[in-house]
């Protein structure tokens, strides 16, 4: 017993050395979260991603003396996309000309979206309070509270199990964690006070001294990015999408017959001074950069009182309520051998300061009402995450210049991947079919000129043909089907489909039922767009099965493709999301991505549509 307590007493010291570590791990991550909030991004999941070693080697520490390996709960790195044929970098919404803004912002991505580095944070925020105590209580009891604070961190740090029990708690938890989201999202608030300012002196100064072509379009894209990262962590924190309200850019200029670049009633040699005032006009015309500037003033405001005042409440009567005169005051006392709480609690105007009343109800007033901020909080956060929603979201005018450039990028695209499509039929019959009718020819010419000299030669000239006949008419069927395979049609799309699942490598099932025929370019973009995801399914996911469910409701054909593969799916991974992407927004169409890593994946694509004949066609089975 005594070997068991000075082993525990040792634990205890290097469990204060981990516990004053990791504050300067958490000031670590703290100060690269200041960057970003001046739209420095980039520092703020490189110091995230820097605190896994520590955290690793405090699972490793704690694995030991527990005797349970804790294994880092964290998700695999996904694969940096590759430069496509522009020479460009995708990811996401995003196009980058250089690689190491891509890693900066691919990292930002995979750690913030990661759920383990948020509860990375949660021990850092704890455990400065809690390995003190649990260091002190190994003095008091010996190793029992090591087995606590080793089983605490376990749970914290190791893979996530969720549990339908203590719901309360974890409510507790959550509440806690996202009112202190709010909390730093209220500081970044305040940070767009002065952000504001240099605007609003920006907007005179410049103006004033005719310098607003080179100097305003660049302040306000600034305040954009911040605006940005807003919008981003109440996306990824508080669950309100917000999307982006802004004109699409000014396109580049282009020169006139003359050589020269026009804008309006001027004329100049180089494209530099048009494409600022384009730029200045962008800005200035932009209703939502207006919007940006008063959500700004009115911001800095409410954020103060919505989400700064209710974590402050909570925490500080937790701590005057329950922490101080229930745990702290009664362990100091019995150190220093006298009453220490009227010490603590000196700078109350009470003398003397009813010690016994404290204890009593403290906790009776301060942890109801602690838990009654964090309720509050959460609530706050959401009408805090809304009412930015009210001024920050897309304006009419906005989503409708949005929507034409999109189906302006799609046509586009879509005449390319036409003109691409012709390409290959026509490389494809020169380099099968027509080779093999060549050949054919040149076959049947030997044999005429061998029939009366050698017949045995001829005749095997003529079986040749007879090959090569058959051949090139198997590439031209499956250069049919793959322009626009028969049974699409003549049978419709859900036979089609069908069809397809009866060849497919692995068990496919198909649901749902379709009332009618589409037009022939609908059901084209909707076949081969299932026929790519059984494909992604099969060859990247190593699905076992596979349902494709099929549904047309309120003028909008909806088809679902469900594999329990590995998951993980990334559009900007591989050209076939992107493809499939494009084909469907020649339709106003839109294809939704639900791929977590371990599965399983679902793939919903949505195309505006009209039936073009009212026949029934069904499918339920499994292929």
């Amino acid at each position: 017993m005594g070997r068991e307590y000075v082993t525990a007493l040792g634990r205890a010291l290097r469990l204060l050395g981990l516990a004053v570590a990791g504050l300067a791990v958490l000031l670590f991550g703290l100060m690269c979260f200041l960057p970003a909030m001046a739209g420095l991004i980039f520092y703020y999941g490189w110091g995230l991603r820097n605190c896994r070693p520590f955290l690793n080697r405090v699972r490793a520490v704690v694995g030991q003396w527990s005797g349970t390996e804790i294994a880092p709960p964290y998700r695999p790195r996904p694969p940096l996309p590759e430069r496509d044929a522009d020479g460009l970098y995708r990811l996401g919404d995003s196009l980058y000309r250089s690689r190491r803004r891509l890693v900066f912002q691919h990292n930002l991505a995979w750690v913030s979206d990661d759920p383990a580095t948020w509860r990375d944070l949660r021990w850092l925020l704890i455990n400065p309070v809690l390995a003190p105590l649990t260091a002190l209580a190994t003095v008091l009891v010996g190793p029992r509270a090591l087995r606590v604070y080793s089983w605490w961190t376990a749970r914290t740090l190791g893979v996530h199990r969720p549990s339908g029990q203590n719901r309360f708690l974890r409510w507790l938890i959550h509440g806690w964690e996202l009112s202190w989201r709010g909390f730093l999202l209220g500081l970044l608030a305040l940070v767009g006070l002065p952000i504001l300012v240099a605007n609003l002196l920006g907007f005179l100064v410049y103006h004033v001294l005719g310098m607003w072509q080179f100097w305003w379009p660049p302040l306000v894209e600034y305040t954009r990015q911040f605006v940005e990262l807003h919008r981003r962590l109440l996306r990824d924190w508080v669950g309100i999408e917000i999307p982006d309200p802004y004109l699409p850019a000014p396109l580049p200029p282009l020169p006139e017959s003359d050589g020269k670049f026009r804008f309006n009633n001027q004329f100049f040699s180089t494209p530099q001074p048009v494409r600022r005032m384009r730029r200045y006009v962008w800005v200035m015309t932009d209703r939502a950069s207006w919007r940006d500037l008063l959500w700004l003033l009115v911001n800095g405001i409410l954020a103060p009182v919505l989400v700064i005042l209710p974590p402050l409440v909570a925490a500080g009567a937790f701590l005057l309520g329950v922490w101080l005169p229930v745990i702290i005051s009664p362990i100091v006392s019995l150190f220093m051998g006298r009453e220490m709480l009227p010490t603590m609690y000196g700078w109350m105007p009470l003398d003397p300061v009813p010690t016994t009343l404290f204890r009593t109800l403290g906790p009776l007033i301060g942890l109801p009402l602690s838990v009654f901020a964090v309720y509050a909080g959460v609530r706050l956060v959401t009408v805090y995450g809304r009412w930015c929603a009210l001024l920050l979201a897309p304006t009419r005018a906005a989503l409708l210049a949005q929507r034409v450039r999109r189906l302006t990028e799609s046509r586009t695209e879509a005449v390319d991947g036409q003109a691409a499509e012709l390409r290959r039929i026509e490389r494809d019959l020169h380099d099968g079919a027509q080779a093999r009718l060549v050949a054919l020819g040149l076959s049947l010419g030997t044999a005429k000129a061998l029939v009366d000299t050698d017949p045995a030669r001829a005749k095997e000239m003529l079986d040749q043909a007879l090959a090569s006949s058959s051949a090139a008419l198997t590439e031209l069927r499956e250069l049919v089907a793959g322009i626009h395979p028969p049974v699409l049609a003549e049978r419709g799309l859900a036979d089609a489909l069908r069809s397809v699942a009866l060849d497919a490598a692995l068990p496919v099932r198909l649901t749902g039922s379709l009332p009618g025929r589409f037009a022939p370019p609908v059901e084209s973009a909707a076949y081969f767009a299932v026929c790519e995801l059984m494909t992604n399914a099969i060859r990247h996911a190593g699905a076992d099965t596979v349902v494709v469910h099929l549904v047309y409701s309120a003028d909008t054909l909806r088809i679902s493709v469900v594999d329990n593969g590995c998951g993980g799916a990334d559009p900007a991974g591989g050209s076939g999301l992107r493809g499939i992407r494009r084909r469907l927004g020649a339709f106003d169409g839109q294809l939704i991505l639900d791929s977590p890593p371990g599965g399983p994946t679902t793939v919903s694509l949505e195309i505006p549509c009209a039936l073009s004949s009212p026949r029934t066609s069904t499918s339920s089975e499994t292929a």
